[in-house]
């Protein structure tokens, strides 16, 4: 999807599944609400969504409340959308990753968006402002949206996709089609595949409990960036789990795999061992 600022955009409802936080407005059925203006964060290339709302008179009178006891009024922007007033409420403004935006808002054919150059660049400086605000810790509402929370989730999960890209990359024409091999080899069981060539020296093997519970892995890291030195951070092991599950998921394309990491070597560990559970 294309960023254009000023444009306005709406959010899937896996994002809100995923996140769970009880201070996001959820998306309303067979209504073009709530819909968002979207600022990308240069820091994180997160979007980070400002709410947008019709009750113009509310948020006036705050304002107006808020300039009468000399308060700052920089959280909340009102702004013309199509014509009528509309308010931004950059203090529930929270990011998203792009996977999450579904599509812009467009109406009668036309992409609904803020026109005028000028109030474009003053919200993006007013969203810059209270993002760092934000993250100084600052909470402006009770009902404020847990943006650091929902940061850290977003870019942890796109931290993991960046690892599943990599690990793919690693084995798609080295390791699978030797394990696709062995498996069809096999009959199609991971059982006897296992308990046949799940004892070498650069790969190990065993069944827990057949059809259902393995452990699998590796003697030693056979990953070249870190052999080389170039990574020491245990956290790159996720490579080594997503490659691990798309092996699997590629050999048992209609069961549902989870591997986890029990130990690797980057973390302190003897070996690299992953537990593999198949539902």
């Amino acid at each position: 999807m294309q960023f254009v600022s000023g444009h306005l955009y709406f959010i899937k409802d896996s994002f809100f599944e995923y996140v769970d936080d009880p201070n996001l407005m959820i998306n309303y059925q067979n209504s073009s609400r709530p819909h968002y203006y979207a600022v990308r964060d240069r820091k994180t290339n997160l979007y980070w969504m400002i709410p947008c709302s019709t009750r113009v008179e509310k948020y006036e009178q705050i304002l107006e409340k808020r300039k009468r006891y000399g308060r700052p009024t920089d959280t909340i922007k009102i702004v013309k959308i199509w014509g009528r007033k509309s308010v931004l409420l950059l203090q529930n403004m929270f990011p998203v990753s792009e996977k999450y935006v579904a599509c812009p808002y467009v109406r009668k054919g036309k992409t609904v968006s803020l026109n005028h150059e000028a109030t474009i660049t003053e919200i993006e400086i007013m969203a810059n402002r209270v993002i760092e605000m934000i993250r100084a810790g600052v909470r402006f509402i009770s009902t404020q949206p847990d943006a650091m929370r929902i940061e850290r989730l977003m870019l942890k999960e796109e931290k993991m996709m960046e690892y599943r890209t990599k690990a793919i990359n690693c084995v798609r024409d080295t390791v699978l089609p030797i394990q696709r091999q062995q498996f069809e080899e096999c009959g199609g069981s991971l059982d006897a595949q296992y308990e046949k060539y799940g004892d070498t020296d650069a790969f190990f093997a065993t069944v827990i409990e057949p059809g259902h519970i393995y452990e699998v892995g590796y003697p030693k890291c056979v990953c070249p960036e870190v052999l080389s030195g170039e990574i020491t951070d245990a956290a790159h092991c996720e490579c080594s789990r997503q490659s691990v599950l798309y092996v699997l998921e590629n050999l048992l394309p209609e069961k549902r795999i989870n591997v986890e990491i029990i130990e690797t070597m980057l973390g302190g560990g003897e070996k690299c061992r992953f537990r593999v559970a198949v539902d």
